[in-house]
């Protein structure tokens, strides 16, 4: 089940991407959806799935965004099993919790591909600091959303199960 739940993500994932570069030129510059699917599968605390998943999402990151291949795909490996074992060890599941997370996790993303970026091509351009900013932000905040959304439902569930089982007796 949990593997159907990120291969949904991720499919929603790459439509969000198709439609939100179609609408916007800088759409890659200020959001990172592929991040927030990899952060999302991370936060169940197992680092295997942490790791599995930060590939995955960075693999379809580097299909499709056309830069550097590979690198998305490394550095989104690396965030995944930070964040997984981050989550295995502290508590995470307040919101604000959540939002330094994401937030942070798209911190170490950019930190790394800026690294790789330089190392692998010395002349390459580095993102400027506010769109950077707004990065942090916009995954965060997408991340805090999805994160509400999620346990809303999970209460929403438990009543209606509660409900259900009580009419049954």
């Amino acid at each position: 089940m949990r593997a159907a739940r990120f291969i949904a993500g991720l499919l929603v994932a790459v439509v969000v991407h198709f439609i939100g570069v179609r609408l916007f030129d800088d759409f890659t510059s200020f959001m990172d959806v592929f991040l927030v699917v990899a952060l999302f599968n991370a936060l169940g605390g197992s680092p295997i799935a942490g790791l599995l998943g930060g590939l995955a999402t960075g693999w379809v990151a580097d299909v499709m965004t056309g830069g550097l291949y590979g690198s998305y795909g490394f550095c989104n490996t690396v965030v995944g099993y930070g964040a997984a074992v981050a989550a295995q060890r502290l508590v995470i599941h307040k919101p604000t919790n959540v939002f330094l997370l994401f937030s942070l996790g798209a911190a170490a993303q950019q930190l790394l591909l800026v690294a790789l970026g330089r190392l692998l091509r010395p002349g390459a351009a580095t993102p400027e600091l506010i769109w950077l900013l707004v990065l942090f932000l916009a995954v965060g905040a997408t991340g805090l959303a999805g994160h509400l959304m999620r346990n809303r439902f999970r209460r929403w569930r438990a009543r209606w199960r509660r409900s259900r089982t009580a009419r049954l007796r």
